[in-house]
């Protein structure tokens, strides 16, 4: 199946005091097989997206950067969510999905697209979740 067939991911990040993460975790995201059609990054203060403005997600128009008027994960999802609301609800739910991605997490470069192709091969699934097999909140990402 091609990827163009393929159901179409948005992907949200709550951030906070790792800006250099990001800008890994930006790369990564710019990497995959299946681009995102929209990236939102909340952080809890402007140091939090330091450096994500420039970089070519952003410039592409790909990334959205926002600041919470509150630390907490809740609370920044919740702005994400809000921010992405009106594009979500207009898309058709069978041809897109939403991930949530840690600022330390790496995904592999089609990471995306296998996502998405077991949402286009499954349609009976509607959740996706994986085992931690380390974590790098004291560390660089994985």
């Amino acid at each position: 199946m091609s990827n163009s067939l393929l159901p179409q991911p948005f992907v949200m990040v709550a951030t906070k005091g790792r800006p250099l993460e990001m800008v890994g975790l930006f790369d990564s995201l710019a990497r995959q097989s299946l681009l995102p059609i929209r990236v939102v990054v909340v952080g809890s203060e402007a140091a939090d997206i330091h450096g994500l403005a420039t970089h070519e997600l952003a410039l592409s128009g790909r990334a959205i950067l926002k600041i919470s008027h509150a630390a907490g994960t809740c609370i920044q999802r919740n702005v994400g969510l809000n921010t992405l609301g009106d594009e979500i609800r207009a898309s058709n739910p069978v041809q897109t999905f939403l991930v949530f991605f840690d600022d330390d997490f790496r995904p592999a470069d089609d990471w995306l697209e296998r996502c998405a192709r077991s949402f286009a091969e499954q349609l009976d699934v509607v959740g996706i979740t994986g085992d931690v097999i380390s974590d790098g909140v004291r560390v660089s990402g994985y």
